[in-house]
């Protein structure tokens, strides 16, 4: 049973810490595409070519903000309104594509809270074990209760410090997704604000 413990420790410990670095490394280059795209984006909205901006999308899969237009653009044909109710329902469209990526990153983020809540209750059921079949050893019992305490602190250390790349992570991504509403929303309003867009 301590195997099994120890075992599942590691191996949460490990599922996390590859979380937060595989995500980190995807918000990074997510960035960095979305500073190349947004010019590009614009360029190609100014001049009425949506097949250039859904190429410009394809070739920046690594950036978030191409997730998010190609979802947008890709409604171009079906929206044949006009005005306000045109505008009312590509930000509709906008914030459909923007909660999926607010979905996705919350995804990753329980994962980690779930690690988090679960590694103290697995370090208490270990000690809870340990200290059941006690009366039948020759241990001292300070001894052994010692030893058994120590599966649940050291669950809620790694609890803990689960729960802290839980919180970073999540302010990571907070900051992620509110600065890339404010970019979408500009090239939306780019967007709309050239009627001729049939020709897209």
């Amino acid at each position: 049973m301590a195997t099994l413990t120890l075992l599942f420790f590691a191996v949460a410990a490990l599922t996390a810490v590859a979380l937060v670095m595989s995500n980190l490394s995807e918000i990074a280059a997510s960035k960095l595409g979305t500073a190349t795209l947004r010019p590009e984006l614009s360029a190609a909205i100014v001049n009425l070519d949506t097949s250039q901006a859904l190429a410009l999308c394809d070739q920046h899969l690594d950036s978030t903000m191409s997730r998010v237009m190609k979802d947008v653009l890709g409604k171009v044909d079906r929206v044949r309104q006009s005005g306000a109710i045109r505008s009312e329902m590509f930000r509709i469209v906008l914030d459909h594509a923007l909660t999926r990526e607010v979905e996705r990153a919350s995804r990753v983020t329980s994962v980690l809270r779930s690690i988090a809540f679960i590694c103290p209750l697995v370090g208490l059921m270990q000690t809870v074990w340990d200290c059941s079949p006690g009366w039948f050893e020759t241990d001292p019992p300070c001894a052994m209760m010692a030893r058994a305490v120590s599966y649940t602190i050291a669950g809620l250390i790694l609890s803990l410090a689960v729960f802290g790349m839980y919180k970073y992570l999540r302010a990571r991504f907070t900051s992620e997704l509110s600065g890339l509403d404010e970019a979408c929303s500009d090239l939306l309003s780019v967007f709309l604000a050239h009627p001729m867009r049939k020709s897209l």
